[in-house]
């Protein structure tokens, strides 16, 4: 009997070595170790920044790299719920609310670059090829002319119905075609809307980046244009409104820049050049307002599904109010060391995104 309570009380002391030498994270409650280094987490919370749930961490699973996570619909359950997708960019994961049951849906067809409003639907990029997707993978397409055409910066329309890219062919060793295309969701057709054929030894490149249908007439896109005169080079470089019946074309912002449309495309956010500051335009009335720091890039902008939440990281600005919350102000961000890449579900209540806790 006595040799039994020594063995018992030995295998007791070799789990809990073994514990202690596991590397385990109470994710709700992070431990600070000596020495300074930082863990992420993707965490779930309330829009005012309480209730933090943190999910998973990158020492757990690995999602270092990862574009940003998003709520979407559950399509392959109940799909009045909502699950977690991972954009990296190159795949694509899925997984429950809980961090549990992750899986690569998408495989070497590039990130999203637009989710249709109620995110069933996803349209994603890959070395110049455009692809319409659904949410959980099981039905991809790809909508892209030929194989000879490259498209770039494909959005969907404000109705949803059609999605718009630009286009680059070349046609032969002296000619290439730059343009746009629309493709129609439900009779899957294409048809080009706007193109120029130009001579590559003139020095003749106009551009048609980054379009998208306002309403049956109008269609917007930044206008890049170059063109060697008088032994110089002349460019230009403006975002344009442009109403394909009338052929009127109205200037809504002059200069280079990056840009990314929200969900209802009734606004566009923007930066310039070198200023990092983010802008917000709204298209209809033309009014713009500036964020002003340089911690933020364009990739940081996320809106909700109804165009009401503009979203930089801790910083979320009510288009509604004309009101701006820092999610840094509140309790739970005392001790934490940032939130980045942040998204909101369907009804606005939630938001997930990356949260950095440093070490000290």
């Amino acid at each position: 009997m006595k040799s039994f309570k020594i063995i018992i009380i030995a295998l007791f002391i070799i789990i809990i070595i073994l514990l202690a030498g596991c590397d385990f994270k109470l994710y709700n409650d992070p431990e600070v170790d000596e020495g300074a280094w930082r863990e992420d987490f993707i965490a779930i919370m309330n829009i005012d920044g309480s209730d933090v749930e943190l999910i998973q961490s990158q020492h757990q699973n690995y999602f270092a790299g990862a574009r940003r996570p998003y709520f979407v619909k559950d399509l392959a359950g109940n799909s009045e719920e909502e699950v977690i997708l991972l954009d990296f960019q190159d795949k694509i994961d899925i997984m429950s609310l809980d961090g549990e049951n992750r899986r690569t849906i998408i495989d070497s067809l590039g990130g999203v670059q637009y989710f249709n409003q109620d995110r069933t639907k996803m349209i994603l990029l890959h070395n110049g090829k455009v692809y319409l997707s659904s949410v959980d993978g099981s039905k991809v397409e790809k909508i892209s002319l030929s194989s000879i055409t490259r498209g770039y910066n494909p959005s969907f329309a404000k109705d949803e119905e059609t999605i718009l890219y630009n286009y680059i062919v070349r046609n032969d060793t002296t000619t290439t075609e730059l343009g746009l295309v629309e493709y129609n969701i439900y009779t899957n057709n294409s048809q080009v809307i706007l193109n120029t054929v130009v001579q590559e030894d003139l020095l003749f490149n106009p551009a048609y980046q980054y379009p998208s249908r306002i309403n049956e007439n109008v269609i917007v896109y930044r206008y890049d244009y170059n063109k060697f005169e008088n032994e110089e080079v002349i460019s230009s470089h403006d975002f344009r409104e442009h109403d394909l019946v009338t052929n009127e074309i109205d200037i809504l912002i002059e200069g280079y820049i990056n840009l990314k449309y929200s969900n209802l495309n009734e606004f566009v956010t923007f930066e310039r050049g070198n200023d990092r500051n983010i802008y917000l335009l709204n298209i209809e009335t033309q009014s713009t307002i500036s964020f002003e720091t340089s911690l933020y890039d364009i990739e940081d902008a996320s809106f909700s599904s109804d165009d009401r939440y503009l979203m930089l990281n801790e910083t979320i600005y009510d288009t509604h109010l004309d009101s701006t919350f820092i999610l840094e102000d509140s309790d739970f961000f005392g001790k934490y060391h940032n939130i980045s890449k942040t998204s909101m579900n369907s009804d606005n209540t939630k938001i997930v995104g990356i949260v950095g806790f440093l070490h000290y």
